[in-house]
């Protein structure tokens, strides 16, 4: 078991996935997604490790429509209890909100 955490979005033939855990751990499973012929187009934002809570811990497995990305990470935001969390958090909703998301392969 990789004890790896998230947030999955799909809809509108975007995908957008947010992963975390052991750098090695998420690594090794970006590696088996990148070998797999079904995704293509894969942008990564960010491979760094960072010490931090777990922004998808409890989350469980429900659809989100990608008009509700924002609100989303805004929850989350608002659930963030370290500066770490905070900064990935407003960098994301920032990419959003200029825009640049969409420019990533439409994405």
């Amino acid at each position: 078991m990789r004890d790896i955490t998230g947030l999955l979005v799909f809809g509108g033939g975007l995908f957008f996935q947010w992963l975390e855990g052991r750098r090695e751990q998420v690594l090794e499973l970006m590696a088996l997604i990148e070998q797999d012929e079904r995704h293509h187009g894969i942008v990564v934002l960010d491979t760094g490790e960072e010490f931090r809570e777990r922004l998808f811990a409890g989350w469980s497995m429900e659809p989100v429509e990608p008009d509700e990305v924002r609100s989303v990470l805004l929850d989350a935001l608002g659930n963030a209890r370290d500066a770490c969390s905070t900064q990935a958090l407003r960098g994301m909703l920032m990419l959003l909100d200029s825009g640049r998301l969409a420019e990533m392969g439409r994405i």
